[in-house]
Order: C-alpha cells, then structure tokens, then sequence
C-alpha cells in the first residue's frame, strides 16, 4: 500500500515553468487602440495561467487597458 502510494505520488509532478510570448489587442482609456507585446513565465501546457499571467502584467503597467470585444490575446510557448 505504501509502494502505491509513492508510485502516485510522483505522478503529479508540475510541469516545468517555460516562457510564453504574447500579442495583445485593446485599447485605453482615451479611445486609442493599442497592441501590446511581452513574454511571461508559466507551467507547460498551462494557457490560462499564461494568459493570466500577460493580462496581469499589462494591467500593471496600463491600468486604463481594456481588451478589445473578442478578448484577443495570442500566446505562442517559446523553446526551453
């Protein structure tokens, strides 16, 4: 039972942290439309996260960006 245990145990292993770049489309405040371009760190295989992680990072540096009607964002995992 013990054995078994371990054996699952080691299953549930994370994924390894990659890079992922992103595109961005919205605009601020003021009407103009932006596209915004980075990378952000997240697990493997993890889109969510990823795109959490880019919405994240815009939001803090663009408090008045606002994602345009079909939420366009392009995230393209980067080679590790």
């Amino acid at each position: 039972m013990q054995m078994r245990y371990l054996k699952n145990a080691e299953s549930n292993v994370m994924p390894p942290m990659v890079r992922y770049a992103f595109v961005a489309r919205g605009c601020l405040d003021g009407g103009l439309r932006v596209q915004v371009r980075g990378k952000v760190w997240a697990r493997k295989g993890w889109y969510y996260q990823a795109r959490a992680s880019a919405y994240g990072s815009i939001f803090k540096a663009m408090p008045s960006f606002q994602p345009g009607d079909d939420e366009a964002i392009a995230l393209k995992m980067l080679k590790y």
